[in-house]
């Protein structure tokens, strides 16, 4: 598995790009890795491609991520510049 974090060209967000197989645990530290790239940035937007990432987790570590790992980021709020994010997202803080 192989990953880059890089600044998009406009400097508007930050682009996480997963090649590999994919776990539980490398899924969770993803965000800390582009959050310390794009805070000293001054961005709040990402940008996670996972499209050529396998899920190699089991049905259970799929359950755990779903429904214990993603809690902390019930909190973020979504970036204002995104289109398809309604006010009912459950990424928009209350």
């Amino acid at each position: 598995m192989s990953h880059t974090i890089t600044p998009a060209a406009d400097g508007e967000y930050v682009i996480t790009t997963v090649v590999g197989e994919m776990t539980r645990e490398f899924a969770l530290q993803l965000p800390i890795e582009a959050t310390a790239v794009a805070a000293p940035l001054g961005i709040r937007c990402f940008l996670w491609d996972v499209t050529q990432a396998r899920n190699v987790e089991s049905v259970l570590g799929n359950y755990k991520s779903a429904n214990t790992d993603l809690d902390p980021i019930q909190s973020w709020t979504p970036c204002p510049s995104n289109p398809t994010t309604s006010s009912e997202s459950p990424l928009r803080r209350a």
